[in-house]
C-alpha cells in the first residue's frame, strides 16, 4: 500500500495531465465508442436469432419423434398422405388437389356380387362397402385434408352426409373439399376405423366431426 502511495506521489503531475487530456478528448471519442457498441450488436443479433431458430427446430423435431414413436400407424398414414399432397400440388396446385383423386374400383365387388368381408365378419352390404371405401379411398383423402389443414394451424373439420368437408371460421364454414361416394349412413363404422388411425370422430347432428392433436371436438 505504501508503494502505491509513493508511486502516485511520484507521478502525480503526469496523472493530472492525463486526466485533463481524457476529459477534453471524451466528447470526441464517444462516437467511436458508440460505433463499436453498435457494431457488436449487429454481429450478435443474427447469431442470437439463428441460435433461437435452431433450438426451436430441434425441439419440434424431438416432439415429432416422440409422437411418431407413440403413434406409428398415424405417422405411416401421414407419410403416404404427404406424398399424395406433393404430387397433387406439382400438377394442379393445392387448390385443385382435393378433387384430383382418380376413380377407384371399390364398387367392383358389389357389381360382381363378391363380398369376402361380409363372409368373414358377418357385415351387411352397406357396411362392407363403407369399409372398402375407407380402405381404398377414404383414409387417403382424409389424411390429405388433415395434412393440408395442419399447415394452416387447424386440427378439425366436419363431413356432411353428402361428403362435403368444411372447417369452421368465425361465423361461417369454409369448404375444403368433398369425399366422393362417401357412405354417410355408416358413420359408426367410420368412427371406429378413424379411431384406429388416431383421429377422434364424433357424430354431431347430421355431421361427422374429426379432430386430432390437441384439438377437441366442439
Amino acid at each position: 500500500m505504501e508503494e502505491v502511495r509513493q508511486w502516485c506521489a511520484r507521478y502525480k503531475g503526469m496523472l493530472i495531465l492525463l486526466g485533463v487530456i481524457g476529459v477534453m478528448l471524451a466528447p470526441l471519442l464517444w462516437p467511436f465508442f458508440l460505433a463499436i457498441i453498435f457494431q457488436g450488436a449487429c454481429v450478435a443479433a443474427p447469431v442470437l436469432i439463428v441460435g433461437a431458430v435452431v433450438k426451436k427446430t430441434r425441439r419440434e423435431r424431438t416432439d415429432e419423434q416422440k409422437r411418431n414413436r407413440k403413434y406409428p400407424n398415424g405417422e405411416k398414414a401421414d407419410f403416404h398422405a404427404s406424398e399424395a399432397v406433393s404430387a397433387g400440388e406439382n400438377e394442379k396446385g393445392a387448390a385443385a388437389q382435393a378433387d384430383s383423386v382418380p376413380e377407384r374400383s371399390w364398387e367392383t365387388g358389389k357389381a360382381q356380387g363378391e363380398n369376402p368381408i361380409r363372409g368373414n365378419h358377418g357385415m351387411s352390404d352397406a357396411s362392407c362397402l363403407a369399409l372398402i371405401w375407407y380402405e381404398l379411398e377414404g383414409r387417403e383423402r382424409i389424411f390429405r385434408y388433415r395434412k393440408k389443414l395442419e399447415r394452416e394451424g387447424i386440427h378439425q373439420f366436419s363431413i356432411s352426409p353428402e361428403g362435403i368437408c368444411s372447417v369452421r371460421e368465425e361465423n361461417r364454414y369454409r369448404r375444403i373439399g368433398a369425399l366422393r361416394a362417401y357412405p354417410g349412413r355408416e358413420t359408426k363404422l367410420l368412427i371406429r376405423e378413424l379411431r384406429k388411425d388416431h383421429i377422434r370422430a364424433a357424430q354431431k347432428g347430421k355431421f361427422l366431426w374429426l379432430s386430432w392433436g390437441k384439438a377437441g371436438l366442439r
